[in-house]
């Protein structure tokens, strides 16, 4: 074992760093240590304001600070094992952690729908790695023609910010009658398409992506009536899933929203 620790936390977004803080609030004398699978995190909420509303992309990273300024040890690795019988983890890198306490904060996955030419150049998920959002982000202000995949949050506030950027044509499309119809009813709704088509955006509801179009790169979207409209970029903004493959494999419980089950005190079934 190359390291024990009284509190070992798995993951470095909000949640991870904020159980972190809170367990060192409580415990001031413990040994508690944060494993993180990216070297530089970002502030998930503010991933669409990269494009345009952040003059500079860096300006969304996750700060470490406050965990360095409170003694919580910070490790880059990516934890693939947890050990419930004798209470250790392993990483990708082959180390071995011991704790008394784990906190599992890994976060979520975005979903990756299973249409044809979606892992074409060009068609870009919404990971959670400065790196690769920043470079995202380059390659989209050098196109010309955008689609966002999805009408939620996320998708409308990313239609919203690329649409600032001057000679881009965005395009938002939305399989539901209306964008954020899950959150309000449909005159809020209306509200919001009328503000984002007065700034350019073409809002095509009810409408279904059945392919991504083009050689190794994307140049055009199907929906399933047919229509085809050329596009040099698509971003998915459709959502996130849980990302709970570490906890199943550890034989923790999931519960109904196919995250893990956890009591009213946040404590899964092996407390």
């Amino acid at each position: 074992m190359d390291e024990k620790a009284d509190i070992v936390v798995i993951g470095g977004g909000p949640a991870g760093i904020i159980s972190a803080l809170t367990a060192r609030n409580y415990y001031a004398d413990k040994k508690i240590l944060l494993i993180k699978n990216v070297e530089e995190g970002v502030i998930p909420c503010g991933i669409p304001y990269m494009f345009f509303s952040l003059k500079n992309p860096n300006e969304n990273k996750m700060g470490l600070q406050m965990l360095e300024k409170n003694n919580i040890e910070i490790v880059v690795d990516e934890v693939v094992k947890i050990d419930r019988t004798i209470k250790t983890i392993e990483t990708k890198n082959n180390n071995r952690y011991g704790y008394e306490k784990l906190i599992v904060a890994t976060g979520s996955n975005p979903v990756i729908p299973p249409i044809p030419g979606i892992d074409k150049k060009g068609v870009y998920p919404i990971y959670k790695d400065i790196n690769y959002l920043k470079k995202m982000v380059s390659e989209i202000k050098n196109q010309r023609d955008i689609l966002v995949v999805g009408g939620g949050f996320i998708g409308v506030e990313l239609a919203d910010e690329i649409s600032k950027i001057e000679g881009l044509n965005v395009h938002l499309v939305e399989i539901l009658p209306h964008l954020l119809v899950n959150s309000f009813d449909e005159e809020f709704s209306m509200l919001v398409e009328e503000k984002l088509r007065s700034k350019g955006v073409n809002i095509l509801t009810n409408t279904k992506v059945t392919e991504f179009l083009g050689r190794e790169k994307v140049e055009a979207v199907r929906f399933e009536d047919g229509r085809e409209i050329k596009v040099d970029a698509v971003v998915l903004g459709i959502g996130a899933v849980p990302n709970t493959k570490l906890a199943t494999d550890a034989g923790l419980d999931l519960g109904k929203g196919k995250g893990i089950w956890v009591d009213e005190y946040m404590r899964t079934v092996d407390p």
